[in-house]
């Protein structure tokens, strides 16, 4: 199965990277140029992966649930734009609690932090956010 993903995405990559390169230049040359000294050639996967968003030009993406955000921080500086992220109870009560710095990375990278109350937000200091992390 895995193997059968991979040949699809390899088949699907031409066309993705063409919409890209035609509705979004500049920011796909930025995300090529960007995402290859950081990936490498993994760069082509995460393109594939992240074409839809690549060809709205964001100047910012909010992922709604915290688990989201985890791993697709760089698309910060592949696309050069600010991120948000909500934290809804779920993603902070019981996702990756085996993991101790499991959002170091969406706390560090993320410009803005939203919870759903106080509780949420003190739940979100205590597993790593920066106290004074912009909040919305």
């Amino acid at each position: 199965m895995a193997r059968e993903a991979r040949l699809l995405s390899a088949a699907l990559l031409p066309a993705a990277l063409g919409a890209c390169a035609i509705h979004a230049t500049a920011s796909t040359e930025r995300y090529l140029w960007r995402g290859r000294r950081r990936f490498g050639w993994d760069t082509l996967r995460r393109i594939y992966l992240d074409a839809k968003v690549l060809n709205l030009s964001p100047d910012i993406v909010h992922f709604e649930f915290g688990t989201l955000a985890v791993g697709k921080t760089y698309l910060k500086e592949l696309l050069g734009c600010r991120l948000s992220v909500s934290f809804r109870g779920f993603d902070l009560n019981f996702a990756g609690l085996e993991e101790p710095r499991y959002y170091e990375e969406v706390f560090r990278e993320a410009d803005l932090i939203h919870c759903l109350g106080e509780d949420l937000w003190r739940r979100a200091v205590r597993r790593g956010c920066p106290p004074d992390k912009n909040t919305f």
